[in-house]
Formats: C-alpha cells, structure tokens, sequence
C-alpha cells in the first residue's frame, strides 16, 4: 500500500475532473507537465478495484477493492497526529495513537462549522495536508478518461467511496475543508506588501480543499446507467451542507465567502499592496453549489410545515392572512399565506430533485383538503396551478407512469372546490380558467378516454 501510494503521488493531474477545473499552483509552476496515463489504462482501473493481495483464502465479499483501502489510508493521513494534525496527547512509544482508533471528530483543522477549538497553525500539517487532497483528486479524476454511456455518466466509485458512510472521516473532512475555506483571510493583518515579506502557507490547502468540496458536491449518482447493479450511495457531503441550520454557521459561512469574493476586487492606492486570490473561480462553483443546496432544502423545510399542520383547519383558514415578503427563491408577488404555499409547492415539482418525484400526490391532496377555505388567490398563485394542469395532462407525462392520472383529478378537485365554496373571491382564478380554457378543452375532457 505505500509503495501504490508513492506510485499514484508522483502522478496526479494538473487539472480536477469537475468540469476542467485547472489546478493553478501546479500549473503556473510546472506548464509543461506531462498529464499522467495510470487511469487512461482501463486495465489499470481494473487493478484498483480488485481485491488486496492476501496470505489467506478470503470470499470474494469479505475482500477489500485496492481503491477502498488507498481512499481509507489518505482519509487516515489527513487526520494523523504530528503529521497533518497536531497531537492531543504527548508523543512517546507508549502513548502512540492508532490511526484506525482515533476519532477525527477531534481533529478537525479549523474552528466554525461544528468546532469550536481552533487548532495550533503548522505550515507543515498545511502542506502534508495539500499534498493528501491533491492525492485525492488524481484518484477522483478517473471520470474524465472514461466515455460516457450514452446520456448517461459511468458513477465514479472513487468519489461515491470517499463521500459514502463507508468512509468513518466523511464528517470531519466535510467541516474541516469547510471551515478552512471560510476562516481564511488572505489579506491578513492588512499590511501592505505583507504578502511579499510573509510565505502564506495556508493558500495552496484553501484551493485543494475547494477543489476537493466542488468536485464532491458534484458528484450525482443519479446519472448511474443500467447495467450497474450496484445501489448508489448517498454523497454524505450535499447531506451534510444542506444540514447546516445555525444561525452562527450560516453567519460564518456567509462572511467567509463575502471576505473571499470580495478579495480581487479591492483597490488601494499602493498598487499591489494586496494580496489576491487565484482560486476565485473554483470559489464561485462552490458558493453556487452551496446556494442551490441550501435553497432546495429550505422550500422543502416549509413544505413540510404546511404538511404537518395539513389535518387542523383552523391553520388553512389562517393562511388566508397577508403574507409579507422575506428574501426567498420564488417569484415575487403580493398575496396572503395560501399563495406562498401554492407557490413553494410548484417550485418544489418543477425544479426539485426526481426523487422528489413520489411526494407529488401528497403535495395535492394538500392541496385539495385546503382549497375550500382559499378565499383569495393571487393571480401567480392561480397561474401556477394552471401550470400544474397543462404539465400534468400532457400525454408524455401521464404515460410515463400508471397512476399520473390522479394528479389531474386532484387538480381538478381543487378547481371545483374554490368555485364551489369560494367563487366570489377569487375572480383571479376563474380569469385564468378561462384564458386557458384549451387546456380543458383538448387535454383534460381526454383524459379518461386515454386510460
């Protein structure tokens, strides 16, 4: 194993393998480095997921995939005492500590996100540590030297290893590269030129960890084709950033990319005096991929208020009060409390996950139980739920599954049930019924006929 993991140092990528990000340090000081052929070889790809070699006959099962046992090491590495990490405990032959023992939890690199103990800063541990995440990424990079299968990408089980429950350090490498993105400060003491006098040790490990993070949040299995058998597992990583509800995390997560972006485009009047980033894209992939995470996660979260307070009428017929508006990712309008929750519950269907996909009917039935008491809908409220007909009556969608055919009845139910109990206020509604009468006319009197 330290001789495969000598052999793969000396040979990872100059670039990361989510979406051709360039590793700037190596390719500004090496510009004519030969891109390593170890995984271009598919035999080679083979060797790493077959079985350790062994003294003693093992079943095929038991075995552990070389690529498992290297990913497991490096994880190992990255929280070793006096290598990466400072130790807890004094050093001597009788109080060692074993790294398959220890607990990472207590070792992570930086305070915010989950710590508050901030750790001793030992440019060595940094540069141990930047060494081990470009290790990482040559390992990750298997994705670009193999073909796609069709529309869909082969899974890479580098990545899916690394971010599973299998890997015992997933939490503490999540808030460890999280928090030392976040808590990093290139200007420092904000000395002019300080950044010629001082050696900053800490940029190199900023930009490994965001490659590492980027490349991690991107990482779907969803896009699995189907001859691999294997169950998908869940990337602990996206779990883990979209857990993140503190009001103190969000603020240190919100000031550290403020601090950072804001970095190359601070002007002084001593030219250069200041030091600038050069990762600042890779920062911008990974605050998009924070936002949309988190923003997915949020709508949900409100969705599921409204579904646990479904069966008490007395919470429907408060919804009927005005709403006031808070920063949100939904469109703007002026309505009351019931136009929110339609509103959410369309952005939940039309940009969620798929696997959202089995919630749908549940998000109806709501729907159609509060419906009777909706007494004024807004005109984006009532167009959103014309929305939902038109996309749920197309003949595509209501082929593509055996019982799709309900979401138009509930729609409809809920169309009844306004007009029924409460026509007179929601003159809204019915203009938008009848200015897409078409769709009543050609896709939903067919309906029953198709099925």
């Amino acid at each position: 194993m330290d001789m495969l993991i000598f052999i793969l140092y000396h040979q990872y990528l100059i670039f990361s393998p989510a979406a051709g990000i360039f590793h700037s340090s190596q390719l500004r000081s090496s510009p004519d480095t030969h891109h390593p052929y170890m995984l271009e070889d598919p035999d080679w790809r083979t060797f790493f997921w077959s079985s350790l070699p062994s003294g003693q006959p093992q079943e095929d099962e038991d075995t552990l995939p070389l690529a498992k046992a290297l990913v497991s090491a490096l994880c190992d590495l990255l929280f070793c005492p006096d290598f990466t990490v400072a130790a807890n405990k004094k050093s001597g032959p009788d109080r060692a500590e074993d790294l398959q023992s220890i607990d990472s939890c207590e070792y992570i690199w930086e305070a915010g996100v989950g710590f508050a103990y901030s750790p001793p800063h030992v440019p060595a541990h940094d540069a141990n540590r930047t060494e081990i995440l470009k290790l990482l990424m040559a390992c990750f990079s298997e994705t670009i030297y193999i073909q796609p299968v069709g529309d869909a990408l082969i899974p890479n089980r580098w990545i899916e290893y690394f971010s599973s429950s299998d890997n015992r350090h997933a939490l503490p490498l999540f808030t460890s590269l999280l928090n030392v993105i976040c808590s990093y400060d290139p200007v420092g003491m904000g000395l002019p030129y300080n950044h010629l006098i001082f050696t900053d040790s800490r940029e190199a490990l900023v930009e490994a960890a965001l490659q590492v993070l980027v490349v991690v949040l991107d990482h779907d299995t969803n896009n699995s084709t189907e001859e691999d058998t294997q169950p998908n597992m869940d990337n602990l990583f996206i779990n883990y950033l979209s857990r993140v509800h503190r009001e103190e995390d969000f603020y240190f997560i919100l000031r550290g990319f403020t601090k950072l972006l804001n970095n190359p485009l601070q002007q002084t009047y001593l030219p250069n005096s200041t030091k600038k980033i050069q990762f600042h894209q890779e920062l911008l992939i990974f605050f998009w991929k924070t936002c949309d995470y988190k923003a997915r996660v949020g709508l949900m979260h409100i969705g599921c208020v409204f579904t646990a307070s479904e069966w008490r009428a007395e919470f429907w017929v408060r919804l009927n009060k005005p709403y006031t508006a808070v920063p949100m990712d939904i469109p703007v309008f002026s309505g009351t409390h019931a136009d929110l929750m339609i509103i959410i519950f369309h952005k939940i269907i039309t940009t969620g996950h798929q696997r959202l996909q089995p919630l749908f009917d549940c998000l109806l039935t709501i729907l159609v139980n509060v419906s009777p008491y909706l007494k004024t809908l807004s005109m984006v409220a009532s167009t959103k739920l014309l929305h939902f007909l038109e996309a749920f009556s197309t003949p595509w969608f209501l082929f593509s599954s055996p019982n799709n055919h309900h979401l138009v009845f509930f729609l409809l139910e809920i169309f009844n049930n306004i007009i029924q109990y409460q026509f007179d206020g929601n003159s809204n509604l019915v203009y938008t019924i009848i200015r897409k009468r078409h769709v009543f006319q050609d896709r939903v009197i067919c309906v029953p006929l198709a099925l």
